[in-house]
């Protein structure tokens, strides 16, 4: 599955290696594609015109079956739990935003969405973001359950990822600054700020049992972090620690 900049998604057939299906989903580029579950039958779209939409395989031609808006800009990815319930998306106004699918946007948030992204007159792929865009309110009609800021979303399209479930309720986001950012899901707090990296961090993945968190750099590194849970006055805290390879060379962790 891909998306295309003539806003469509395109699902393929590996085994037939031939295209099966082609979704006039956007107004705009298409950034993001993700599978709600493991059933493959919802499929998760977000593009240029800053709205997440999701496709029911069995129903196509009636239109999404939701759409999610919020966002004051184009996205530049997805990410879905696997549950067939949560999906972060990640976006160039400087936010990050957690939905749940039973909590579809109205024509509201929708067209307030649209009015905001056509409003953008700036370039994130070398250009500052705009100085109000951290401070910007919420749209109207806005269902997301959190929004996370802190990270920066400039050069790429930059990834986000929730850890998966059984770990620590977290979600981690690479930024352009050469950091990652972890955010608690529950709060929308930043929990850590980690700066190892010499150049943009594009992408981050968590390890399946959320043990691991991987981090791939522009500076040439991956680099592997490991948390623990500890017990404080705050409660359950997210703890990541240490990073390998140190400066870019290394065996790997034992």
């Amino acid at each position: 599955m891909g998306g295309a900049n003539d806003g469509c998604v395109y699902v393929y057939d590996r085994q037939a290696q031939r295209r099966v299906e082609r979704v006039p989903a956007h107004e705009d580029d298409v950034n993001a594609v993700a599978l709600a579950d493991a059933s493959g039958q919802l499929l998760l779209s977000g593009g240029d015109d800053g709205v997440v939409r999701a496709w029911d395989r069995r129903c196509l031609a009636e239109g999404p079956a939701l759409t999610l808006a919020g966002h004051r800009d184009g996205l530049t990815f997805l990410h879905a739990r696997g549950d067939g319930r949560y999906v972060v998306s990640n976006s160039k106004d400087q936010s990050a935003k957690l939905w749940d699918l039973r909590r579809p946007s109205g024509a509201a948030a929708l067209a307030a969405t649209r009015r905001a992204v056509a409003r953008q007159s700036w370039d994130y792929r070398w250009q500052r973001a705009p100085r109000n865009a951290r401070r910007a309110p919420p749209l109207p009609g806005d269902a997301s359950l959190l929004t996370f800021r802190g990270h920066v979303v400039l050069h790429t399209l930059l990834r986000c990822r929730l850890a998966p479930a059984g770990a620590a309720p977290a979600m981690a986001a690479g930024s352009a600054d050469g950091a990652i950012l972890v955010y608690d899901v529950t709060t929308g707090r930043a929990l850590r700020r980690l700066t190892n990296h010499g150049a943009c961090v594009r992408d981050v993945s968590w390890s399946p049992e959320g043990a691991w968190l991987a981090s791939a750099s522009w500076d040439g590194t991956v680099r592997l972090w490991t948390y623990r849970d500890a017990e404080d006055a705050e409660g359950a805290e997210l703890r990541l620690e240490g990073a390998w390879p140190p400066q870019g060379r290394g065996r790997g962790p034992e």
